[in-house]
């Protein structure tokens, strides 16, 4: 269930409404809670929802990002993103 879970969050994260974007945050910081996640695109969605002036959303991002470094999975899926990020930024 989780992963099914993760992947109609991974796609709600899409949509262009802050509100939607916003409870995406809030369901990837509770989920992230429980178990890392690193499956479906999920960081990528993070990465791109995280973008915003949205104060309530920055917030339920920066504590996903605190969870999901908890785990050395996390933290690793976390360097590799940030890394192909940059590269293609170049």
């Amino acid at each position: 269930m989780r992963d099914g879970a993760v992947i109609l969050l991974t796609e709600l994260a899409k949509q262009q409404n802050d509100d939607t974007k916003l409870c995406v945050a809030a369901s990837f910081q509770n989920l992230s809670l429980k178990v890392v996640l690193t499956d479906h695109g999920f960081l990528s969605a993070l990465i791109d929802i995280s973008n915003t002036t949205i104060n309530q959303r920055v917030v339920w991002c920066a504590m996903t990002f605190s969870n999901l470094t908890s785990y050395n999975k996390g933290r690793t899926m976390f360097g590799k993103e940030v890394s192909e990020r940059s590269e293609r930024a170049l």
